[in-house]
């Protein structure tokens, strides 16, 4: 082999072993509330309903609380150190990404659900009729 192929060879693997390092933490698995409170400290998501009257939002902090209860009805309390997100109070669901550490979830981030996927025959912006209102066809002058 080569001197040039040897060189070549070893820095494709260094390569690789360097992006595997680099991805190691942000690789994130989505696992039930139980899975998550079993596996303190590992990055992780956890997916599921917000309880309704849970959510306590402190503007101050800023700090979001809320319980989160998954498919199986299990829950756990989830702490969010951010602003609250804007569609938070209308989202049936969210994905929280982050880590179960001091009896909580400590989400880094939240992806929430948007309710009018859920709504049956909801307007859908862009799409024919979406904005149409009471006047539709009302003609001018009547």
């Amino acid at each position: 082999m080569k001197p040039g192929q040897l060189l070549g060879i070893i820095v494709i693997v260094l390569c690789i072993l360097a992006a595997g390092f680099s991805l190691r933490g942000t690789v994130r698995q989505s696992l039930t509330v139980k899975e998550v409170m079993a596996s303190p400290g590992e990055p992780c998501e956890v997916y599921g309903e917000i309880v309704k009257g849970s959510p306590q939002y402190d503007m101050r902090a800023p700090r979001l609380q809320f319980l989160l209860k998954d498919e199986k009805g299990d829950s756990i309390p989830v702490v969010y150190l951010k602003p609250k997100p804007e569609t938070f109070d209308t989202a049936p669901k969210v994905k929280a990404m982050g880590a179960y550490r001091d009896g909580a979830f400590q989400a880094d981030s939240l992806i929430l659900t948007c309710p009018s996927k859920y709504i049956p025959n909801a307007p859908v912006p862009g799409k024919a009729g979406a904005g149409k209102n009471s006047y539709a066809g009302v003609e001018k002058g009547a």
